[in-house]
């Protein structure tokens, strides 16, 4: 929806980046709940403070670059669209 908008294209490649490191945090934090990782309580402390730390600048940057231009250049049903693919990433 908004790769049109080449002047947000280092920015929407960024954010894809971190979205694949997310989802290898998010294995690991599973593994840590489970009890698969060596030192379980060790890695999901590391793994939550990365998880957390991450997030905050990934969130940071959606909502300061990504966001106002989206609202300001797509209609509803795009907004609409945007935030089915996000639910979805969280499995919602």
């Amino acid at each position: 929806r908004l790769k049109d908008h080449s002047e947000l294209a280092p920015t929407l490649q960024q954010l894809h980046v971190e979205h694949e490191e997310h989802a290898k945090l998010r294995v690991r934090l599973e593994d840590a709940l489970s009890g698969r990782a060596d030192d379980q309580w060790k890695e999901l402390a590391e793994v939550s403070a990365e998880l957390v730390r991450y997030y905050r600048a990934h969130i940071a940057l959606e909502e300061s670059a990504v966001f106002p231009v989206a609202r300001a250049k797509l209609g509803s049903a795009e907004l609409e669209g945007m935030q089915t693919e996000m639910d979805a990433r969280r499995g919602r």
